[in-house]
């Protein structure tokens, strides 16, 4: 089966739409020998809504008008954070699950969707005939 194309975006783009970083996903889940967790300690937490018998870490979530978001967005240093700076102020050091995310996947797509932004198109599979 062929893959479909996926539109190119732009790391601006990304800076200005923050949609896999905001109010799409619920949490970011952290491996237990992710870097992350040791360069930033503040900014993980134990997932409260995973009933498992481990300690499953995640990326600290704020709340916002819309919902939540990462923490790890918009830069704090100087006061309060815009609510609409998407830029990620780990990104050299994101875990593992972000470093992952592709821009313009289709879970790139879908986050988009969800937040409600412009839908960025996606070639549809060909017809088998």
């Amino acid at each position: 089966m062929a893959e479909c194309a996926q539109p190119e975006v732009s790391p601006s783009e990304c800076l200005s739409c923050g949609a896999c970083c905001r109010e799409a996903y619920h949490a970011v889940e952290i491996g237990p020998r992710d870097a992350f967790i040791r360069l930033h300690p503040g900014w993980t937490q134990v997932d409260p809504h995973f009933a498992g018998a481990g300690r499953r870490r995640i990326v600290k979530r704020v709340a916002t008008l819309t919902g939540t978001r990462c923490a790890c967005l918009g830069d704090s240093s100087a006061g309060p954070v815009d609510p609409l700076d998407y830029r990620c102020v780990v990104y050299a050091d994101r875990p593992k699950t972000c470093r992952e995310f592709e821009q313009g996947s289709v879970n790139c797509a879908d986050a988009r969707r969800r937040v409600g932004l412009a839908h960025l198109p996606v070639e549809p599979p060909p017809q088998l005939s």
